[in-house]
């Protein structure tokens, strides 16, 4: 009977480490859980906040880059247009054209 007992008393022992080892486990699942958990809300504020970083700098860059297309174009067109003003008009020579092609001698 004492043998019996002390088999008894064994299993009692072993199932109880067995349920304090469940225990632990299921603690250790919940706090790897909680870990990564605050793990991705933080690497996805990080994320969000140079997202934002690089979307501001790519914006800025472009609309610099925009102005400089926008200055050279006006560059551009004032510097045609001073060239046509500053060309000499050959009136003389254009009229004797459109004679030549308008009135047929």
């Amino acid at each position: 009977m004492a043998d019996s007992n002390s088999q008894i008393d064994i299993l009692n022992h072993l199932l109880e480490v067995e349920k304090d080892v469940s225990i632990l486990v299921e603690q250790a699942v919940a706090d790897a859980e909680k870990k990564v958990s605050e793990a991705k809300v933080t690497a996805n504020a990080m994320f969000q906040e140079k997202n934002a970083l690089a979307q501001t700098e790519l914006e800025n860059d472009f609309q610099q880059q925009l102005q400089a297309v926008k200055n050279n174009r006006e560059k551009k067109i004032q510097d045609f247009t001073n060239n046509l003003h500053n060309r000499p008009l050959h009136s003389n020579v254009l009229n004797a054209c459109l004679d030549a092609l308008l009135i047929k001698k």
